[in-house]
């Protein structure tokens, strides 16, 4: 053991100083903090949507597939702690719980179980489980007597249980048991947006179905654009998706080489995305749009002089006052809250600066 280390070692000291300058110049693309966090928050935001429990996440158990990829504890107790340090109990009772349920399977970890019970205990509390709260603290006293928080938790935590007894009037309760938390043991707490439902009911495939009758006037077609000289010879695939509002959907829009130069050109000119506030109407960075664009003009290339003539082609609109061709890349943990593209009654000035009235439609490539 001692030659193997030493030989490691070795090798270690000796590392081409070409590689370390290497590691060096590319540090800056590595993922960081924040791209940890997002990535964690992402994956809550997909086990909320399709309602997956975390035991299920953690083996790579997902509707339809299995992975071979796994969570470990410390995976799952870092999930809780970004829940946790964001105010999120909810979250937090739920991946500590999972990080419990594994070390409980004797799964190995570098935190330890005081550590997942210290977090815990507290949330469920906030959720305003008393009774399971002081059941996991006291576990928490026995797992660790040195616990610096643990015997005040347990000693508050018991008193406001006695103060709800004593409020009550009852003469007997329910014993109070330590049964696995589960999703669906604590209601999800609700959420600023009145759509969220809805988008997450579309995402899983649920909520407002087309009827028979409807679906009948959906059509595919190729279209010219009114007779438009440019599409008279090659007229473009498109389908109906939706009837009110309408959506239609265009096959084959862009060609792999101009999506290959657009991606070529945008590159360097990502940053983060920015939202305009709909009172100042000045342009923000928010926690609901995390991602990167760049904003590509018609002279920048010809590809994108091209696309843009397409663009009016196909929706008889001018793109004299549209903006610019933008191109969004959502990484890792990106993200895009349910949100209306044009702006509102109460918003009346969200599109001042732009020198145009109120957007009336939106071209999206993907």
């Amino acid at each position: 053991c001692i030659i193997t280390a030493f030989e490691s070692l070795f090798c270690i000291l000796f590392i081409p100083l070409g590689f370390i300058s290497n590691i060096s110049v590319h540090r800056q693309f590595f993922p960081d903090e924040e791209d940890e966090k997002g990535a964690a928050k992402a994956l809550m935001r997909l086990q909320d949507t399709y309602k997956l429990d975390p035991e299920s996440i953690s083996k790579g158990r997902l509707p339809g597939v299995k992975f071979n990829a796994v969570l470990t504890v410390d995976d799952c107790y870092d999930m809780g702690k970004t829940a946790y340090n964001d105010g999120d109990y909810y979250h937090t009772v739920l991946w500590m719980q999972e990080a419990l349920r594994q070390l409980d399977e004797g799964e190995d970890a570098v935190i330890s179980k005081a550590d997942v019970l210290d977090y815990l205990s507290y949330s469920v509390y906030q959720m305003g489980d008393l009774p399971r709260a002081i059941e996991l603290t006291r576990r928490l006293v026995v797992v660790d007597p040195n616990h610096q928080r643990a015997g005040g938790n347990l000693r508050y935590f018991e008193r406001l249980r006695a103060k709800e007894i004593r409020e009550s009037e009852k003469t007997e309760q329910p014993p109070a048991t330590e049964t696995p938390i589960e999703l669906g043991t604590y209601a999800r707490p609700l959420d600023y947006l009145p759509e969220r439902e809805t988008y997450e009911a579309l995402c899983r495939g649920e909520g407002v179905k087309m009827t028979p009758e409807r679906q009948s006037k959906l059509f595919c077609r190729y279209h010219n654009g009114n007779r438009n000289p440019r599409l008279l010879l090659s007229p473009i695939k498109e389908e109906d998706e939706w009837d009110s509002p309408r959506i239609v959907r265009y096959l084959n829009a862009l060609s792999d080489y101009e999506i290959e130069k657009i991606k070529e050109i945008a590159k360097p000119r990502l940053a983060r995305a920015t939202v305009r506030d709909p009172k100042s109407g000045v342009l923000t960075v928010a926690n609901y749009r995390v991602s990167k664009s760049a904003w590509l003009e018609g002279e920048d290339d010809p590809v994108i002089a091209r696309v843009n003539q397409r663009i009016e082609d196909i929706t008889g609109l001018t793109v004299e006052t549209a903006e610019l061709l933008q191109v969004a890349n959502y990484g890792v943990g990106g993200q895009y809250e349910p949100h209306y593209d044009f702006s509102r009654k109460d918003e009346p000035d969200a599109f001042k600066s732009l020198g145009t009235g109120n957007r009336v439609a939106t071209f999206l490539n993907y």
